[in-house]
């Protein structure tokens, strides 16, 4: 056999022979960029009280990189019959994003299913949104099934078996449960053997025979559990064209037969990803050719390859050029026990250059709830690509022991796109990308002569912003950012400066649209949990009540330890309704006192630009007692942001700090909270508050259960040590690229850490962990 290297040509020329014409419908129809969506949850299997933590990653598929453009993601969950049990609008920035599902008495014990997906997604025909299965237990008790049969799946690479053509056959076994099965496979021609193999441990084999005509094929399957089944290769065709991909260091070889050449044939490889595709002309002088492509020309992730004749897909294969991705933790960790805190921190490595944006969820060893098959490698690198039905059948392994078994899945596999690309339109963009909500603002008072504007005070996600009154009384809004559950609040403005609280209405138009519906009968119905022995007792006596940290907006915990007993030396400013009307927050109060201000959502520094040292430091704070100081990695005083100054009763500010030592270095500013009312009650103040109703889903602030015992059976086969969302790694090596997490000291000796996770380049991080918990 013959081998010839090819160049690879790129095609920017259209003409109209039929290659052209493919390649032209082919482009417009990725012409839209598309995204995708991965979901990583602190664990599969939940019971009552406990909440479902999440971290996505919206991904830009144009670069595989973080998108910028993503801001609104719907998330729905439904019940295994399909109905919906609850769904939330959730708020990403730079591609990320957070939440939670609280498990309450809504969700019965039964299957659940997790969707994720953008408004923009809803454009194409293939979904492309996030969807997870999870499971709601009240008791585990040993699965009794036992299998009773096998499945065996036989597909051809290249997708057909032809007489007379070298063919490769993918096979998987399984039995009825849904567990790989071993096995011993028989080929037989004519009932006679003439091969015999082993598949791997997950049932997976791949089998080479070249068919003949008058002859009958059949493979024979023999378990290690003891299953016997024959199954017969049949639809073997007359003519046709088979391909065989071998998968060398540097290079790929495609093999290709072909039955029958006629002169005027024009043959052509072409090989694509999303938009982004390569292609070229193959002399077919004989039925066989072998073709060399460097893999460095191929696209990183999944390939679809196909051979076109006279511009018509005669065959397909679907290869992974292998990615930089990473799935084995090299660097190690160190522990160190806080025996005060009843607390250990773990100090994880990582060899990264370019940033890390990762998520971590911490569990006992002998936990059985964390049975996602999902990982971001999977999700991101092939099941955008692959024929839904193939991916949920072929990838439902939690974790493939090498590339060949991967391989095999993948020769088994049909493309997303083939029959799209063949029969159906192109795209076109009807649902466009949604940047926040938009907002009607109705006031309800008559304006007068001297009215100007209504300002909207700075919230959680939204700046300060005015609106110049008009006789329409109406305004909207655009690209708002409400959080349910927090107050928004305006002032109206006259042109002399003087403030008042407005009479207004706001409406949030926050709407939800899923043109991909579930078909839940195709679904699957396995056991979710198999072999799992526990006390038939409920488990949720294994819990107490649940605690739930409720987010400090202005006021600070009192701290009985750190409570100031002594006067603070400075200059003291009772809070009058003048000085609100002046300068409404504290932020622009502070500015007008000589101090430099950095506020945004959850960040406030402030910072003396007149200290003793002459250079700006950073102030320390007293509130109501409790002491706080920024340091290099933590805004202690993040709270304060977009504080109203009418919140306060007094403020006192010691700019040199004095009789604070160290802690008033950059100065200090003690606050009180309000005791008396500031406005009379026939004034009512100067802002009207909105409660938001309708919005995005608040973030809360991630709390375990309060368990009985971290000892008990129960905890270590469903309990959650610790979820860490927002793990942000340098890149570099200046400082080994280390990072702490501070979790609760069960007592256990070993526990599991499960990562997930990007880099600013694309990389895709997935690890299983297992870690000591202590040092003993």
């Amino acid at each position: 056999m013959k081998f010839s290297s090819l160049s690879l040509l790129y095609f920017f020329i259209l003409s109209a022979n039929a290659q052209d014409v493919f390649l032209e419908k082919y482009q417009d129809y990725f012409e839209l960029p598309r995204e995708s969506i991965f979901v990583h949850t602190n664990k599969s299997v939940f019971t009552a009280g406990e909440h479902l933590w999440y971290k996505g990653y919206a991904i830009d598929r144009t670069n595989g990189k973080l998108s910028d453009n993503v801001r609104n993601i719907q998330v729905f969950v439904y019940d295994s019959i399909g109905n919906l049990i609850d769904k939330s609008m959730v708020l990403a920035n730079k591609g990320i994003f957070f939440n939670q599902i609280k498990i309450d008495t809504t969700f019965t014990p039964g299957r659940y299913y997790f969707k994720a997906m953008t408004n923009y997604m809803n454009n194409f025909k293939e979904s492309d949104a996030y969807f997870q299965k999870f499971e709601v237990i009240d008791e585990v008790v040993r699965s009794k099934r036992k299998a009773q049969d096998i499945e065996v799946v036989i597909r051809p690479e290249g997708q057909e078996i032809v007489y007379g053509l070298n063919s490769n056959l993918g096979i998987k076994i399984t039995n009825d449960i849904g567990n790989p099965e071993e096995s011993t496979l028989i080929l037989f021609e004519n009932n006679i053997p003439i091969k015999k193999i082993t598949t791997s441990k997950l049932g997976l084999a791949r089998m080479n025979f070249r068919p003949f005509k008058n002859k009958t094929y059949k493979i024979e399957v023999i378990t290690i559990g003891g299953f016997k089944k024959i199954i017969p290769i049949g639809d073997i065709k007359s003519k046709g064209t088979s391909l065989d991909l071998i998968n060398l260091k540097k290079h790929i070889y495609l093999n290709i037969e072909t039955t029958s050449i006629e002169e005027h044939e024009k043959w052509q490889l072409f090989i694509f990803k999303d938009q982004n595709s390569i292609s070229f002309n193959i002399e077919m002088n004989n039925s066989e050719k072998s073709i060399a492509i460097e893999k460095d020309k191929l696209f990183v992730g999944l390939n679809t390859i196909q051979l076109l004749k006279d511009g018509k897909a005669v065959l397909e294969r679907m290869y992974l050029n292998e990615a930089i991705d990473e799935t084995e933790f090299k660097v190690g960790y160190k522990l160190k026990q806080v025996d005060k805190q009843d607390s250990i921190i773990l100090s994880l490595n990582f060899k990264n250059n370019s940033k890390l944006m990762l998520s971590a969820s911490i569990l006992p060893k002998e936990n059985i709830t964390y049975r996602s098959q999902q990982s971001i490698i999977k999700t991101l690198r092939l099941n955008p690509y692959i024929d839904n039905n193939d991916f949920k059948s072929f990838f439902d392994y939690t974790t493939l022991s090498n590339l060949n078994e991967l391989d095999v899945l993948l020769l088994m596999s049909k493309s997303l796109h083939t029959t799209n690309l063949e029969l159906s339109e192109p795209p076109a963009l009807q649902y466009k990308r949604e940047n926040g909500f938009d907002q009607i603002l109705y006031l309800i008072d008559k304006i007068k002569k001297d009215d100007d504007l209504i300002v909207g005070i700075a919230s959680r996600f939204n700046k300060d912003y005015s609106l110049k009154l008009d006789s329409s009384r109406v305004f909207f809004l655009k690209n708002k950012y409400p959080v349910i559950g927090e107050k928004l609040e305006y002032t109206a403005v006259n042109k002399l400066g003087n403030f008042k609280a407005p009479k207004l209405t706001l409406k949030t138009r926050v709407i939800f649209n899923n043109q991909h519906p579930i078909l839940f009968e195709e679904l699957d119905t396995l056991t979710f949990l198999k072999d799992i022995s526990l006390s038939k007792n409920r488990v949720a006596a294994n819990f107490t009540k649940t605690n739930e940290l409720k987010e400090v907006i202005i006021k600070a915990p009192k701290n009985k330890e750190e409570k100031i007993d002594r006067l603070i030396r400075g200059t003291k400013e009772e809070i009058t309704e003048d000085i609100v009307n002046e300068y409404l927050k504290l932020s622009d109060y502070l500015r007008a006192k000589g101090f430099k201000v950095r506020e945004d959502y959850k960040t406030f520094i402030v910072q003396n630009l007149r200290n003793q040292t002459g250079g700006a430091g950073s102030v320390a704070f007293i509130v109501d007692g409790a002491r706080f100081k920024d340091t290099r990695d933590m805004n202690f005083t993040s709270f304060l942001a977009n504080a109203r100054l009418d919140q306060f009763e007094s403020i006192t500010i010691n700019k040199v700090g004095f009789g604070q030592g160290p802690f008033g270095s950059g100065g200090v500013i003690k606050l009180d909270s309000r005791k008396t009312p500031l406005y009379d009650k026939d004034n009512g103040g100067v802002f009207t508050s909105i409660d938001v109703t309708e919005g995005y889903n608040e973030i809360k602030k991630y709390t375990n259960p309060n368990y009985t015992s971290y000892n008990s059976e129960t905890f270590k086969r469903l309990g959650s040590i610790a979820w860490f969302p927002n793990i942000v790694v340098q890149g570099g090596t200046q400082n080994n690229n280390s990072v702490d997490l501070k979790v609760v000291d069960t007592k256990l000796k070993e526990g599991i850490i499960y990562i997930e996770g990007i880099s600013e380049d694309g990389q895709l991080h997935s690890y299983r962990i297992p870690i000591k918990l202590n040092n003993n």
